[in-house]
């Protein structure tokens, strides 16, 4: 027998199993940095196309959909580039914030560290190249 808790409901999914108001949340801060900053978006796929992507950044923005700990989180850091990403316990078991990345934690204070980087470009190269040390 199928316990309660595991019978469709019936209600419509969402395709990709993300909250809507994570998607909202990430588009609202993507459109509040375009238009201060040149921000590199794309489809790339992991791989080389995209860590050449990566590399071209300043900083690596995140926002992990599904309250996890995501890809982006790593290839960021692996790849040399300050990662600004919203703050997930679950971040804590493999880097510290504030030594390896900066969590943000609404728009307006992504915002803010994001000038606070770009000014400040030797913290800024500490936290991404931390990870290399």
């Amino acid at each position: 027998m199928i316990p309660n808790w595991l019978h469709n409901s019936g209600k419509k999914k969402n395709p990709r199993g993300i909250s809507k108001g994570k998607i909202k949340a990430r588009k609202q801060a993507l459109q509040h940095l375009k238009t201060k900053y040149k921000v590199l978006t794309g489809e790339a796929k992991p791989g080389e196309e995209y860590s050449r992507k990566l590399n071209q950044c300043t900083m690596t923005f995140n926002c992990a959909m599904k309250e996890d700990v995501n890809m982006r989180f790593f290839e960021a850091q692996s790849c040399g580039r300050m990662l600004l990403t919203d703050y997930l316990p679950a971040q804590d078991e493999f880097c510290e914030e504030g030594k390896h990345y900066r969590a943000y934690i609404d728009t307006k204070d992504l915002l803010l560290k994001v000038e606070y980087y770009l000014r400040n470009e030797k913290e800024r190269e500490k936290l991404a190249y931390r990870d290399w040390e």
